[in-house]
């Protein structure tokens, strides 16, 4: 067993690293990084608060630059982005629990994996509308509205447990409306504001619920079979267990707890939604002077409209609507089109009264006479036929 620094007992970093539910991770990546500097945590700190009173850019930058190089020995030892970005992280938190932030440009901080490390990569997969139906289909009554909100809304899995009923227009004359209903949160991650729609299969499927608790109108929106609140480690718990169960072993080691974000952003752009209503609907920071002219509802309601067809799942019963629509449309114009016949045949009538006899008579009337051009028959037989076809 490995031994731990001394400085690991230091207040300074016991305090910071027992603010972290995940604090294995940060304490084994942050001592690789106090190994490698060769400072101890409390002089990083001292050194920083020295270091941003300087005019010189070196000076004030040096953690900076140093956590740059850090990373790029780092990525020496074939590591991929994602897991080169979980070292860096700590770093930059203790730092920030102290409130001597490190700052960097976009993009500055970049990692770059090895070539033989990115030729060995497969494609990052993503769930397509089949494979989302196949999770589908596996659910209780109680993970497909949370598995339908994950997919069709974009909200990330600490977002979903935040909803609550008393945010969201979800009753009409005290039950469940069937329109979709508006919404906006502001992302846990970023703070930043995402607008959602809880769309009709949602709400199909959340009814009996709501229903079976009373309908309530405070609460969180979504809770266990006992009552309590679900969090973020018990949604995706469930959902990875989902997958388990629909696509099998080797794509629940595939999947990321992001997997249903892509879904959705995939969804939009198979809509072709616009880039800044995307970014909207995804909880994203809008650029240049966007930020400050609002996204109405109507124009997140039109996206959901364009972009629902992909990420449904009860394409039966929707089908089924459009059809009753349909049948209704047109026993519409069944009805205009009797309308028009039973006026023509008021017209045929009419027509009938001022010449005397009918449509059927004129012609018979028409045969017997050809008949009597080509000496098939004599006049008199002529009138013998038509008036014992029409006495």
């Amino acid at each position: 067993m490995a031994k731990v620094p001394e400085w690991m007992n230091d207040p300074l970093v016991e305090e910071w690293i027992s603010k972290f539910a995940y604090s294995k991770g940060y304490r084994r990546n942050f001592i690789k990084w106090v190994k490698w500097l060769g400072m101890p945590p409390r002089e990083q700190l001292e050194k920083r608060k020295e270091d941003l009173k300087s005019d010189d850019l070196k000076v004030k930058r040096f953690f900076e630059e140093k956590l740059k190089e850090w990373g790029r020995e780092i990525m020496k030892e074939g590591l991929s982005v994602k897991t080169g970005q979980q070292y860096l992280i700590p770093v930059r938190s203790f730092f920030s629990h102290h409130y001597l932030d490190l700052k960097f440009r976009r993009g500055e901080l970049k990692l770059e994996e090895l070539p033989e490390v990115k030729a060995s990569k497969k494609p990052k997969w993503v769930i397509d509308n089949v494979e989302f139906r196949a999770i589908f289909s596996v659910c209780n009554p109680r993970d497909r509205p949370l598995l339908l909100i994950l997919g069709s809304t974009g909200l990330s899995p600490v977002d979903v447990a935040q909803l609550r009923i008393e945010g969201l227009r979800l009753y009409e004359n005290g039950k469940l409306t069937e329109k979709p209903v508006y919404g906006i949160k502001a992302r846990e991650k970023s703070a930043v504001n995402q607008h959602f729609i809880l769309g009709e299969e949602v709400l199909f499927y959340l009814d009996p619920i709501l229903k079976e608790r009373g309908y309530p109108s405070s609460g969180y929106l979504l809770v266990t079979r006992k009552g309590n609140p679900y969090t973020q480690r018990t949604i995706n718990d469930r959902i990875k267990s989902l997958v388990e169960k629909a696509l099998g072993i080797e794509k629940l080691r595939e999947w990321e707890t992001k997997n249903l974000r892509d879904f959705f952003r995939n969804c939009l752009l198979l809509a072709e939604i616009n880039v800044e209503v995307q970014d909207a609907m995804m909880g994203w920071q809008r650029g240049g002077a966007s930020p400050h002219y609002q996204i109405s509802e109507v124009v997140i309601q039109s996206a959901y409209e364009k972009a629902k067809e992909h990420f449904s799942v009860d394409g039966e019963r929707q089908r089924g609507e459009k059809l009753a629509k349909i049948e209704k449309e047109v026993g519409k114009l069944a009805l205009g089109f009797q309308y028009q016949i039973d006026e023509l045949k008021q017209e045929v009538q009419k027509l009938q009264e001022v010449i005397g006899f009918s449509l059927d008579e004129w012609k018979y009337r028409s045969e017997l006479y050809d008949r009597i051009q080509r000496g098939e028959i004599s006049l008199d037989e002529a009138d013998k036929l038509f008036k014992k076809r029409f006495p």
